[in-house]
């Protein structure tokens, strides 16, 4: 198989790319080549015998402190650049990436193309080269020129398929009667089913294929939770967001699940399933539903149900075992969790939710 077959192989079957790669970095006679997908949420790909040193750069904080990739970016230049292209040999002897990062490891020597991709990432494919072989040389730059269009071409046709798979996954949540879209973690609808889309202003996409939420404080909440996801935040997990009901529409609850593992290529932007449930009006929410709808504690959850109750005099703080400066403090947490400003809004919000028991 020639490398350029094997680079169009793995944009079609995404476990394909770490020999692609490979096969790429023995014909160039370099250490290794990488793909790294600059996003919100940075996917990235390596030839099989630089995976371990990629991972290692990935996690590390010198991924966010690369002179020589914001330079490239800044100055949006074309095609493959080398180090030796933007800087003079003493300001590449003073990088700290090179000097404190890669020269430590014996690396040193790289070139690199950046190329945007349709869903406003960007595709960053670069090659590396031990130090002491010095810098890539012109011959290896001719060579990275004629594969650069196959890799533009290879990396759309990636991210078209990944969208392709996005909208036959919603059409088939849809036709057992989910309603579901998957949205990139800046808030992009990749693809949503005609279910999701039933909810009118409630839920829309609106221009630039934003998503929209018509209740400002779950519009907040979600995009806060799309960014707890992008930062791998440990508290990511209880994604719950509850929208009000509107006339003879019953409340919203919308879960956030992100889309990860070989469900996703690197290629495209990174995404999460967002699933919307209808609620029930008929039942007032215990104090374990708000608790798992807004990430409230056990005692900031028996708090806002006493709110909703109505059961705020002292008789029934009493009951709760607490004194009135405590309930301030839970409902003062309670209110930014929420992202409300009273407690009549918090009412008004909780007595539309009620599931079933």
């Amino acid at each position: 198989m020639t490398i350029i077959s094997g680079i169009y192989e793995a944009a079609m079957l995404p476990e394909y790319w770490p020999t692609a790669l490979q096969s790429a970095a023995d014909h160039l006679a370099v250490e290794g080549c990488t793909l790294i997908t600059i996003d919100t949420s940075p996917r990235w790909a390596a030839s099989t015998r630089m995976e371990t040193q990629c991972r290692s750069y990935m996690k590390s904080e010198w991924h966010g402190k690369n002179e020589p990739l914001h330079r490239l970016l800044k100055k949006r230049l074309y095609g493959f650049i080398r180090e030796i292209d933007i800087f003079s040999r003493e300001e590449i002897d003073n990088l700290p990436i090179i000097r404190d990062y890669k020269r430590p490891g014996g690396f040193g020597w790289s070139a690199a193309m950046a190329a945007p991709m349709p869903g406003g990432e960007m595709l960053l494919f670069s090659v590396e080269q031990l130090w002491d072989r010095g810098p890539i040389p012109d011959g290896t730059m001719a060579e990275l020129e004629l594969l650069r269009p196959h890799i533009s071409r290879a990396a759309l046709l990636a991210a078209k398929l990944q969208h392709q798979r996005d909208e036959v996954a919603v059409h088939s949540l849809g036709l057992i009667g989910v309603a579901a879209a998957i949205v990139t973690l800046k808030g992009v609808v990749s693809a949503a089913n005609d279910r999701f889309l039933s909810h009118g202003e409630r839920l829309s996409i609106s221009a630039y294929n934003r998503l929209r939420i018509g209740f400002a404080p779950a519009a907040k909440r979600t995009e806060d939770a799309l960014a707890r996801l992008s930062a791998n935040a440990p508290e990511a997990a209880l994604m719950s967001i509850a929208v009000p009901g509107e006339e003879d529409e019953a409340p919203l609850v919308l879960h956030i699940l992100p889309v990860q593992g070989q469900a996703r290529d690197i290629f495209g932007a990174a995404t999460a399933l967002i699933v919307a449930t209808s609620a029930d009006r008929g039942t007032r929410p215990s104090a374990s539903l708000i608790r798992a709808l807004f990430d409230l504690t056990p005692a900031e959850a028996r708090v806002a149900e006493a709110i909703v109750a109505g059961r705020e005099e002292p008789r029934a703080l009493q009951a709760l075992g607490m004194g009135s400066e405590t309930v301030r403090t839970h409902v003062k947490s309670i209110f930014r969790k929420t992202g409300l400003n009273s407690r009549l809004d918090l009412v008004r919000l909780l007595s539309t939710i009620g599931l079933p028991g």
